[in-house]
């Protein structure tokens, strides 16, 4: 479905008719309104491009000079001042498209920044909960490195340890060495101490 517009032929009236009444004014137009006015106009700035282009055929931008809200003023009030109303009503088009864009652009940023602080914001949090995850696992490998070595040091102890005793209870399970001699008795070697000549 197309919108209809009507445009009235009158100029918009403002401030007090001539009997001293106030006059009602047109209101402003919608922005999907005005592409469609636009589309449908006859003049010859249709787009963005052509509006710079229309401006740097008067020499009122230039393609190295960034424009900023004060010239565009300056760019109106020029045309105003000095142009034909065909030419000021180019003049007022072309402004209306750079504003446009600029507005466009300035909302875009404004937007990306918020996204990208809105983001950054939770990568921040993020990231200082994987560092303390890091810590934590870091630590937890040096405490299991330390206890796989305090372990390996207990496990070669407790093996010597085993070998000495597996000698030790092969020793005392074997059955002793027979001998000739008798085995001496405590009076022998008390004996034996006391007189050391026999």
């Amino acid at each position: 479905m197309t919108p209809t517009l009507r445009l009235s032929t009158r100029p918009p009236s403002r401030g007090l008719s001539p009997s001293g009444t106030p006059e009602r004014s047109h209101p402003l137009l919608t922005h999907a309104n005005l592409k469609t006015l636009l589309s449908i106009e006859s003049g010859s700035i249709k787009s963005l491009n052509d509006a710079r282009k229309w401006l740097k055929s008067r020499s009122w931008i230039l393609a190295a000079d960034p424009y900023d809200h004060t010239k565009l003023v300056n760019i109106l009030a020029t045309a105003a001042l000095t142009s034909k109303p065909a030419e000021l009503k180019n003049a007022a088009i072309a402004v209306a498209f750079l504003l446009d864009a600029d507005i466009t652009d300035h909302v875009s940023s404004t937007l990306s920044d918020a996204v990208a602080t809105k983001a950054l914001g939770c990568f921040a949090g993020l990231a200082e909960k994987l560092n303390t995850v890091t810590n934590f696992l870091v630590a937890n490998d040096t405490s299991r490195v330390e206890s796989t070595l305090a372990l390996k040091t207990t496990t070669e102890t407790l093996e010597g340890v085993t070998t000495t005793l597996n000698t030790l209870a092969t020793r005392l399970t074997s059955t002793p060495p027979v001998s000739d001699t008798q085995a001496p008795t405590w009076a022998s070697i008390v004996k034996s101490q006391l007189n050391p000549t026999a």
